[in-house]
């Protein structure tokens, strides 16, 4: 199977590990963005309507309010 790749915003390096073990190759979200299947972000990238200030056509997923299971199982959902 091969692994997803998860651009992880730089204030959620608390998910990097949780996401790696799950089978998701974990990059920066700065860096990696142009290549991956998916981007995490804290929310704060968010204007007011709920907007995402993210250019890319992969899921877009928001981490603000969730555990580190909903982040995995909203990736999954998406993904698989």
């Amino acid at each position: 199977m091969v692994r997803r790749v998860v651009a992880l915003d730089d204030k959620l390096s608390y998910l990097r590990d949780p996401l790696a073990r799950a089978g998701f190759q974990v990059v920066g979200l700065a860096e990696g963005l142009d290549r991956a299947d998916a981007a995490v972000t804290s929310g704060m990238s968010q204007d007011l309507t709920g907007a995402q200030d993210i250019k890319t056509s992969a899921p877009v997923i928001s981490a603000d309010g969730k555990s580190p299971e909903e982040v995995i199982a909203a990736l999954k959902e998406r993904l698989m």
